[in-house]
């Protein structure tokens, strides 16, 4: 069940956690400052199930799907070759968290396809005696290469669960037609920024399109835009396209978590309306 699992990702920036996992199950894990990552190269679990700030998870599941044509279901885009050797993970910022950042991944099929994914990690520096800083940037660049004779029509998912603050229910997420997304819970938001624009996109509650990406059934999303929620919520995005043999598709996703300025704003809303309240009483 998504509940108990979601239960045991609330540890995930946590050492013991992190190093009782074994490595089939979370094959590399990028660090910077306030945040955490564990993502997964090889086929069956998620590309990301785990992303923790300020030791709090925020992230059940992300992955990237794809479809061939117009009648084939979709399947998860780490199936679709041979993984080349185990993700090469790097640190790119030695001065600032001598921890790995970055994680790059390729898959090839000579002669048909290559797929080269780049994810990378960027969090903020906890001061000691004053308040977590709750932000975090991860980028993801994915290029798709065909190496084949003939045009490659191509459908490009992407499926996101977040679970913000560490809780299955959150306020509300909503695409904002064709290049963004915000999800909202009580302290923190999601904002998603995608290039090239996405075709197709929808919101819903889980598992509705965790289900369309898994079934046997060609899927279009629906253009749901939302808010949807209050609840468990999810959102996928669509990416149609051919690519011509010996030509690329580069898709840059970056994915910013920070502390969610209505929040703070309600508080403060909520305390003047006392203080009022109070002066009334005088």
């Amino acid at each position: 069940m998504k509940r108990n699992a979601g239960l045991g990702l609330v540890l995930i920036a946590c050492v013991a956690f992190v190093a009782g996992m074994s490595t089939a199950n979370a094959q590399f894990i990028l660090d910077d400052l306030n945040s955490t990552v564990i993502g997964d190269e090889n086929p069956g679990p998620p590309l990301m199930r785990g992303w923790a700030v300020d030791n709090v998870s925020q992230l059940f599941e992300l992955d990237d799907y794809y479809r061939r044509g117009p009648n084939a279901p979709e399947m998860q885009l780490k199936t679709i070759a041979p993984l080349v050797g185990p993700a090469n993970v790097v640190d790119t910022n030695p001065f600032t968290d001598p921890r790995a950042d970055v994680a790059v991944m390729k898959y090839l099929l000579p002669q048909v396809i290559e797929v080269e994914l780049k994810m990378s990690l960027m969090g903020a520096p906890l001061v000691p005696e004053m308040d977590p800083p709750n932000i975090s940037d991860v980028t993801h660049q994915l290029r798709i290469t065909n190496l084949g004779y003939e045009p490659l029509d191509f459908h490009l998912f992407q499926y996101a669960d977040f679970d913000l603050g560490g809780t299955v229910n959150d306020l509300y997420a909503a695409v904002l037609p064709p290049d963004k997304v915000e999800q909202v819970d009580a302290g923190w938001k999601l904002t998603e920024v995608v290039t090239p624009d996405a075709d197709h996109w929808e919101v819903a509650y889980y598992p509705t399109i965790k289900g369309l990406m898994t079934d046997a059934l060609p899927t279009t999303l629906a253009d749901i835009a939302g808010p949807v929620g209050p609840g468990d919520v999810e959102y996928g995005l669509q990416w149609d396209f051919v690519i011509e043999p010996g030509e690329t598709f580069i898709l840059s996703k970056d994915m910013l978590i920070t502390p969610e300025p209505s929040t703070v704003m309600l508080g403060l809303v909520g305390l003047l309306g006392l203080g009022l309240a109070r002066r009334r009483r005088v």
